[in-house]
């Protein structure tokens, strides 16, 4: 099920290139986010000498103080924060995770057409290894992690200027799918196209922002929104070749 404001195909004039995020959006969420937190809060107490009461408490300190707790945690602490990370991500259980039905058929035939790009709050290796599940290997023709923007993540906008600067694109001439509405708001200000996806965490017609816990209808600022993150990779790949048809007459 796709909705829009209006007409669907608007949104997808002049695009050339599809940005993804990862967890929540190419596949359904299905816990990764308390595994995450759980082992943020373990590793935290590990390394700080604390228990996971205190570690939790500073490490929420630290990312309201600092932006993100891992610059918190390098700066006070003088903590590795690629090697923090990778020992919190390195734990989780991906085993059960399934990309949405149509997702690798999709990308594999958008990225004969459009620029593909991946970009993900986590670090890169959970991102290789996620990938490599989902059999997406060489598929994108770049992969953005937290590591890439000194461990600022979305919604900062400083992340997305930072993916139209180094691909080389124009923010009109990029989309946007996500679960986060929040990592929306900012794409959508800086003049991407947004699509939200659903993480399959509540039912239709709502979505599930994760950043505040918040079920919710469609926000304002999301161009398409979408149950079923195929149907607009579809969408897009029919308007590519409906306007490819056109050139040949």
């Amino acid at each position: 099920m796709i909705t829009t404001k209006s007409n669907t195909l608007c949104y997808l004039n002049n695009i050339n290139t599809i940005i993804l995020d990862l967890d929540g959006t190419i596949y359904p969420e299905s816990g990764i986010t308390s595994q995450i937190k759980m082992y943020m809060r373990q590793q935290a107490a590990k390394t700080l000498g604390v228990n996971e009461q205190n570690a939790l408490r500073m490490l929420k300190t630290y990312a309201k103080q600092y932006a993100t707790e891992l610059i918190g945690l390098k700066e006070l602490h003088g903590i590795n924060p690629e090697y923090f990370l990778e020992e919190v991500y390195s734990q989780i259980n991906i085993s059960t995770i399934e990309s949405y039905e149509g997702v690798r058929e999709n990308l594999r035939e958008l990225s004969k057409f459009y620029t593909l790009v991946l970009t993900t709050n986590s670090n890169r290796g959970h991102a290789k290894r996620v990938i490599e599940k989902f059999k997406l290997t060489n598929i994108f023709d770049f992969i953005f992690s937290v590591e890439d923007w000194e461990f600022i993540r979305k919604p900062n906008p400083l992340v997305f200027n930072g993916i139209l600067e180094k691909v080389g694109i124009e923010a009109m001439n990029a989309i946007l799918f996500d679960d986060s509405y929040l990592n929306l708001n900012t794409a959508k200000k800086i003049g991407m196209k947004t699509v939200l996806v659903s993480n399959n965490i509540v039912e239709p017609p709502f979505f599930f922002e994760m950043h505040k816990q918040e079920k919710h209808l469609i926000p304002s600022s999301v161009d398409i929104a979408t149950h079923n993150i195929s149907d607009v990779l579809q969408l897009l790949l029919r308007k590519y070749q409906n306007d490819a048809e056109k050139l040949t007459y």
